[in-house]
């Protein structure tokens, strides 16, 4: 098992805005095993999290491209509750990185491609996201 992060994920306004970006894997395949969400500005937290196989064809609006999302999780925590979520998933959840239309290419980089959106309600913020990998044939 392996750790990915990304512990600056950019200022982000509470009003439905968003940010996408990329978490580096080591192949292909992986199965996500563990998440980890922090909000580093104090206050409620209201936010959407996506992991998804292509970012080049997922669409949050176009039903049609739901089966490349492989995680979605809606968070919503008061300000007593610290604005910190973690979940450790079993079983785990298997992920192809399919971002390579060109054909098969082993060599290029992989990611696990993430979406957070910060809904109305919560607050502006940068967040810290952290996600335990597993390779595919182990066993967790």
């Amino acid at each position: 098992m392996y750790n990915v992060d990304d512990l600056e994920i950019g200022n982000i306004e509470a009003d439905g805005h968003y940010l996408a970006f990329d978490l580096p894997i080591v192949g292909r395949w992986c199965k996500i095993a563990y998440i980890k969400i922090v909000q580093l500005t104090p206050g409620p937290m209201e936010i959407d999290f996506d992991i998804v196989e292509s970012d080049i064809f997922y669409d949050p609006v176009d039903r049609s491209t739901y089966f490349l999302r492989k995680l979605r999780r809606s968070i919503s925590l008061d300000a007593d509750e610290g604005a910190e979520y973690g979940e450790a998933l079993h079983p785990t959840i298997p992920y192809k990185d399919r971002n390579d239309v060109e054909g098969f290419d082993e060599t290029r980089d992989r990611a696990l491609h993430c979406r957070l959106t910060n809904r109305v309600g919560g607050t502006t913020s940068d967040f810290a996201v952290s996600v335990t990998l597993a390779d595919i044939g182990e066993d967790v």
